[in-house]
Order: C-alpha cells, then structure tokens, then sequence
C-alpha cells in the first residue's frame, strides 16, 4: 500500500508563489533592459546625433562619395534647373538681382590707384591718369571682345552667373582695340565635364580642367557645346587648349 501525502499547500499560496516567481523574472528583464539602455546612451554620447538612423532619416544618403564624382554625375541637370528658375521663379530673380546690387553695386567696383613719389606723397598727376585709361578702357567697345558689355556689366555678369551656374568663365584676349585688350565670355558650359584624361606629362584633366600634381590648374580645355553647333552642319565641335595664366575661372 502507498501512503499519499495529501497535505498539499493551499492554491492562494501556489498562486502568490508563482507570482512571485513571475515578478523576479520581469524585474530581472527590467534590469537587463535599463543596462542595454544605459549602453545605448552611452554610445549615442560618444556618436553625432546626425549620424543616427530612425523613421526620419531612414531615406537620407549615407553613401562615401567625392565631391568630383558627384559634380560629375549631377552637374548639367543642377545647372539647367538652375538657370530655368532664373528664367522662371520670381524668389531666384530676386536673389540673382540682390547678389548684383549688393555685391557689385549699380556703378560697379572702380579703381583707385595710390601710386606714391619718392618723397612717400600720393603721385595725383600719375594716379589720375592710370584711373582715367582704366575708366576709358572700361567702356563697352573696348572692355569685352563683343563689345556689348562695360566694366561694371561684366562684374555684374559675373556675380550673377556666380550664384546661378555656381562658376564663371571669362578669357583674357589680345583685341584690336587702343589697348590691345579684351575680355571674351564663355557659357561654363564650355567646359565639359565629361573629359577626364591622365596625360602623358602626369598632369590630369579634371572635367576639362588640367591640373598639375598639386591640383594647381595648368590649362583649360575649351569644348564648343552641342546647343552652339549650327543646324546646318557648318560648325563641329572643338576642344581648344587654353592656358591657365589666360582664364578666369
């Protein structure tokens, strides 16, 4: 015969026991959780916040890449959305028009000359007729090779390109006029982004750019645009090797 231990605890104390078994195993999840929290904010304090991935940042690019890769690949469609807003939004007219009045003024950046004689007094006689030639170089027909831009058209031209292309393109030429001395414009887009080449010399063409092994530009490759080719095929397409000393870019 078998003797039965019936004396079996009460079911409020199976109860509180498992509750309390229960209990220990949520404060022990508890203690776990708040040590992995503590972590966390320990490794976000030694992290850039900006560098953090949540719902908000989760399409935002992270990708390594150099800035000439992305000038590459991106720069004739920010140009031309670019120059569309100029054309066609009242906020970016307005911008372009600010940069002009603000950064050249509407009588343009003059020359002040402050040549001095031996005697260290200001030479007046010779300083006012270098500003005089200066000013009178500075007319239309005789400051750009087109003759349709004066001196002060030419800075505005150039702050306002500047802020709309993000670059500017002008060339130093000798010109049939009393100085011998012209600027002749360009659209950037003369400068085509797409020709990259090592050259023999080891100088490199960075998109139409040739720099030396310091990246100090050597010369510019000028490259007629497609939009400038005639309908008719009479004009082709050339690539004309400028030297540095003779751009300003």
């Amino acid at each position: 015969m078998i003797k039965l231990d019936l004396d079996l605890p009460p079911m409020s104390q199976i109860v509180a026991e498992r509750r309390r078994a229960q209990t220990g195993l949520e404060v022990k999840k508890q203690l776990e959780d708040a040590r992995a929290e503590v972590l966390r904010v320990r490794r976000m304090a030694r992290e850039y916040r900006a560098a953090s991935v949540s719902r908000l940042t989760n399409d935002w690019p992270v990708s390594q890449t150099a800035w000439l890769s992305e000038i590459y690949r991106n720069l004739r469609s920010l140009r031309a959305r670019s120059r569309d807003m100029a054309r066609n939004n009242p906020h970016m007219k307005r911008f372009l028009g600010m940069v002009r009045r603000n950064v050249v003024g509407p009588a343009g950046i003059k020359l002040q000359v402050r040549a001095k004689n031996s005697n260290d007094e200001l030479n007046e006689l010779l300083n006012k007729e270098v500003e005089d030639k200066f000013r009178e170089w500075g007319q239309p027909e005789t400051c750009s090779a087109s003759g349709k831009y004066s001196w002060t058209d030419a800075q505005g031209m150039a702050v306002n390109t500047m802020a709309r292309d993000g670059e500017f393109l002008c060339r130093f030429i000798a010109a049939d006029n009393p100085f011998g001395f012209a600027l002749k414009f360009y659209d950037v887009a003369y400068l085509d982004e797409t020709y990259n080449e090592i050259l023999r010399d080891g100088n490199r063409v960075l998109m139409s750019v040739e720099v030396n092994r310091y990246d100090r530009p050597v010369a510019y490759y000028f490259t007629t645009p497609n939009y400038e080719m005639s309908p008719y095929g009479q004009e082709r397409m050339e690539r004309v090797r400028v030297p540095a000393e003779e751009v300003v870019h």
